[in-house]
């Protein structure tokens, strides 16, 4: 069975919207009304930019704790519980603040031992010897696992903040850390950015989800919780989206105005959006 492609009401979803949907103020938050400020030295306004910065991060960082620390009481299995904690960056000193699950954690120790295990040569558990330096697929085989369980994590996460209302509460107070945050210190160009827009409000045309999306250096990937959707407003070039489901995986030719529809049949979805660098669109989900 085939998904389908409407070009139904997506042709009005344009006109609907009040304007181009800005993704400075739906990614970051709004500028405060224009003031005089009083005369500072340049000394004084770099002391009162760290100390906001630093409130900021250190906000962010603990509505992520509560959002990891209330997924992890609910889920569903130990191994999807997420932590975080301060690793040192490869060829630097610098340390980064890294949320990974306990299961990516254990994927990360066998991804190393493969590899070395690939480079002197041995014998893994299962008793396959491998010549030094040989390529045996191993180390991607466990690569390519670590990825599909943090697509679990991930799919479970979002499913758990649509159903449980405290984990949704904190999910939205992270939202507007960020979102904060990226108001003082400024977004990347390279960023990828989305927010959800109205989550309590009613959208145009019945929509049950909306948000806006700025793709940069990588795809936007989202975790479909309809399997009816589109993409409006666009400002850019699509070049492709991908859906990686339970059951299938297929790569959609992007139409402007298109309505897809996949069938319920390939189970649950992340979609992926690749785009130029810079693109903007609106995306909306249906019943």
């Amino acid at each position: 069975m085939g998904y389908a492609v409407t070009l139904s009401r997506t042709q009005r979803l344009a006109v609907t919207l009040v304007g181009a949907l800005c993704l400075g103020t739906a990614l970051h938050a709004q500028e405060a009304a224009t003031a005089v400020p009083e005369p500072v030295t340049p000394e004084d306004e770099i002391i009162v930019q760290g100390k906001a910065l630093e409130n900021l991060r250190v906000r962010v960082e603990r509505a992520e704790d509560d959002v990891f620390t209330r997924f992890n009481e609910i889920n569903s299995d130990d191994s999807h519980d997420i932590h975080c904690y301060d690793r040192v960056q490869r060829g630097s000193h610098i340390k980064k603040r890294v949320c990974l699950s306990n299961a990516a954690r254990a994927a990360d120790t066998s991804i190393a031992q493969a590899t070395v295990f690939a480079l002197q040569g041995g014998t893994t558990g299962d008793g396959v010897s491998l010549a030094p330096g040989g390529q045996t697929g191993l180390a991607q085989a466990q690569y390519a696992k670590q990825l599909e369980m943090e697509q679990r994590v991930r799919s479970e996460l979002a499913r758990l903040a649509q159903e449980d209302p405290a984990l949704r509460a904190d999910v939205e107070r992270l939202g507007e850390a960020y979102r904060a945050l990226d108001a003082v210190a400024g977004s990347r160009p390279g960023e990828t950015l989305y927010a959800e827009i109205g989550a309590d409000e009613k959208l145009p045309f019945e929509a049950q989800r909306l948000f806006e999306v700025r793709v940069g250096n990588v795809a936007w990937s989202h975790v479909l919780m309809s399997h009816t959707f589109t993409l409006a407003n666009v400002q850019g070039r699509i070049r492709e989206l991908h859906v990686d489901c339970a059951k299938t995986a297929k790569t959609l030719d992007y139409k402007a105005d298109a309505e897809w529809s996949i069938p319920a049949s390939w189970g649950s979805c992340t979609l992926q959006v690749s785009a130029r660098r810079g693109t903007t669109f609106a995306f909306y989900e249906f019943d």
